[in-house]
Formats: C-alpha cells, structure tokens, sequence
C-alpha cells in the first residue's frame, strides 16, 4: 500500500517561502560615501533559479509527462521555467541607489529621478507584504517592493529627501485618484463576494429542493 504525501506539498512551500523570506531579512544594503545602495537579497534571485531549474526537471520525472514525449512536454513548461529564470534575472540586476538630491532605479535601463521630481509618496501595507509608490511631476508612478533590503530605511531616506527638496506637500492628484479607484474596486469586490455567495446558497436550496 502507497501513503500519498501530496497533502504535505502547502506545507512544504509555505516552510520554504518563511526560511527563504527569514534569511532575505537579514541581508543589507551597501553604504558608500555618498549613496545608498538597495537590491534583492541575492538569496531570492537564487531561490528562483532553484524554482527554474525545479520546473525545467519536470519533464524528466517518471510518468509525469504522460503520453506526451519528454521534449513536447520539457517545452510545453518553457513559460514556466522561463518565467522563474526572467524573474531571477531582473532581481538579479535591480538597484535603487539613493543620493542627497536624487534616487536612481536601474533595471533593464537607468532611470534617474532628481527629488525635486517627485511631488508625493505612499506607504502601502498590502497582505504579504509592502509596498512604496513615488509619485512623479510628468504623472509617472514608480513601485518599489518592500522585498528590498532595508526597506524601511530606503523608503525614510526617500521621504526624508523629497520633504528637503520640495518642503511638506498635500496629498497629489494621482495619489487621491488612486484612492477613489481603490474604494470603487473594494466595493465592486464585496459585492461579487455577496452575489458570490447568495448563489452558492440558492443553489444548494434547490438542488435539497430537487431531491425532497
């Protein structure tokens, strides 16, 4: 007789995802002279070379790729491993490099943001995790993940900056428009959530119906 130990699979990634988040929160960011250096723990763009490599073996387990050849079947994950690989490549690259008068983002190409550039700011606390918006003068929003090293300490220096450059500020227009379209989509939510379930309810009654 086989145990299957398939139930064990949520327990096993959500373990991996808590040791991997846990050591990412001690890297830090590299201070020079006259900038701050931020990025990805390296151990997150490993981590997804290890989720690449994992998904490109797929392919070769026994009896995983069914009636399908091996190579059909290899190929047909390509947008699953290559998706891992891409994604470890951009962290891999990604900076923020904060300076007294300006911040620059580089990813596949350079962006430099002067302070005097950016008209607001905001701090979101999402489920997992957080997020900081900046707000630019040519309407452009910039996101940055609170995966980032120090990311506490990048998003003080940022505020500490724009408020030297620019003085204290009210909330923006794209910042106040974000807020509108947030509450619109909340309230659109809760009410597919509500038909979701009246539904669910009045279906189930019926079928209890049917078979009485």
């Amino acid at each position: 007789m086989t145990t299957s130990l398939a139930f064990l699979t949520p327990l096993v990634v959500a373990t991996t995802l808590s040791v991997v988040a846990s050591l990412s929160a001690r890297s830090r960011h590299q201070s020079l002279a006259n900038v701050n250096i931020y990025s990805f723990p390296p151990l997150l763009g490993y981590f997804m070379v290890l989720v690449g490599l994992f998904m490109m073996s797929v392919a070769f387990w026994p009896g995983a790729s069914g009636h399908m050849s091996k190579v059909t079947f290899f190929w047909s994950f390509t947008p699953f491993w290559g998706l891992a690989f891409i994604t470890a490549i951009w962290m891999f690259r990604y900076r923020i490099i904060v300076s007294k008068e300006s911040m620059t983002v580089l990813t596949h190409r350079r962006l430099d943001i002067p302070f005097k550039e950016i008209i607001d700011t905001e701090l979101i606390d999402g489920n997992n995790s957080q997020e900081f918006v900046v707000y630019l003068k040519s309407g452009r929003k910039i996101r940055i993940s609170g995966m980032i090293q120090d990311f506490s300490i990048l998003t003080d220096s940022i505020i500490k900056n724009v408020t030297l450059a620019n003085g204290p500020q009210n909330d923006c227009p794209q910042k106040i428009a974000d807020h509108a379209r947030i509450a619109v989509g909340n309230k659109h939510a809760l009410w597919f959530m509500v038909a979701g379930v009246v539904l669910i309810a009045g279906t189930v009654i019926a079928v209890k119906l049917i078979n009485s």
